[in-house]
């Protein structure tokens, strides 16, 4: 007896059921792809409150562009991309707003949400030896834990270049924690 098994991701399904008017098939949008979103927006805005209000940014997104959506092809990745989006957007839009280092040192405390340990200090001044797309590659690896071609996806370059951005950017990791600075 052969069986055949159904790899297809539920929110492949749930996507385009959103897309056909169902408005709770995005429920398991939320639910299977939530954590990946707040994760993925914290690396790129660096700030909880504002990866929250990208999770919900994204989540209208995909309500308003799911008839965009094409099944059959990775649910995943385009959720990110819409992800990436709305962070981008929400950076772009606080840059009219006062810049965080004119805010006080007193006030700076009080939206201090990581605590100040030697090896927050530590991992913080490591990654300043990157570039911006570096540090982004780097984050979006290790702590959102996803793959070189969902990376290159999200940010638009294929992935081989990703996957010799993140080896240099290792590299250079590496040295400045050796001493090479």
């Amino acid at each position: 007896m052969i069986l055949f098994w159904n790899f297809t991701d539920p929110c492949d399904i749930a996507i385009t059921e959103v897309a056909r008017g169902n408005k709770n098939a995005l429920e398991l949008v939320y639910r299977e792809y939530g954590r990946m979103i707040i994760s993925v927006a914290y690396q790129i805005t660096g700030n909880l409150c504002d990866a929250e209000d990208v999770l919900q940014d994204t989540m209208i997104r995909i309500l308003r562009l799911s008839h965009t959506y094409k099944k059959g092809t990775n649910p995943k990745a385009w959720v990110l991309k819409i992800t990436k989006n709305s962070a981008v957007d929400k950076i772009n839009s606080k840059k009219h707003a006062l810049s965080f280092e004119e805010i006080t040192e007193q006030e700076k405390s009080q939206f201090a949400f990581e605590p100040e340990t030697d090896e927050f200090i530590l991992i913080r001044d490591a990654l300043k030896v990157l570039s911006r797309e570096e540090q982004l590659i780097v984050k979006l690896r290790i702590y959102a834990d996803l793959s070189h071609s969902e990376i290159a996806n999200m940010i638009g370059a294929n992935t081989a270049s990703v996957r010799k951005k993140y080896q240099r950017a290792l590299e250079k990791l590496k040295a400045y924690c050796e001493g090479g600075r």
